[in-house]
């Protein structure tokens, strides 16, 4: 086999690894952020701004809400996240599979225990129950959106 596809499948697998890396530096967040993003700031004390990216300057951080224009100061900046859309599609489909895993393992479990005359169909149906289950579960713990670290102030 040539190094090369190797390589390729590699930076494949970890490009969005190696793009994840919050920038420290202050003056790089227009070149992260273009104007427009959906943006999450962490401030001190837990507390969290969100809205959408308007520019960035040696002094602070502007923001668009619903509300109208903030600007943060850089010292209390904490954290910057990209928001993009989330996996709430994929998620149900995700806790199916687990769960149907899950589900026909415990039908294994129950059909090779020690009781032998046990109907052979126990981990079939253990497995759709697990599915109804695992779709249930990832259903409701899906995400809205997912965070991008783009800046870290530590």
């Amino acid at each position: 086999m040539s190094p090369k596809p190797f390589a390729i499948a590699v930076l494949t697998l970890l490009g969005p690894v190696l793009e994840a890396q919050p920038v420290t530096d202050w003056q790089a967040l227009p070149n992260v952020l273009p104007a427009g993003t959906r943006i999450r700031v962490d401030l001190p004390r837990k507390r969290v701004i969100e809205g959408t990216f308007a520019g960035v300057s040696a002094t602070g951080i502007s923001l668009i809400q619903r509300s109208g224009g903030v600007t943060i100061d850089r010292p209390d900046a904490v954290r910057i996240y990209r928001l993009q859309p989330g996996t709430r599609r994929l998620s149900p489909l995700i806790g199916a599979v687990i769960g149907a895993g899950a589900g026909t393992g415990a039908g294994m479990a129950v059909f090779l225990g020690n009781h032998r005359d046990r109907n052979p169909k126990a981990a079939a149906w253990f497995g759709i129950f697990g599915t109804g289950i695992g779709a249930l579960i990832g259903h409701a713990t899906r995400h809205r959106t997912d965070l991008i670290e783009v800046y870290s102030k530590y």
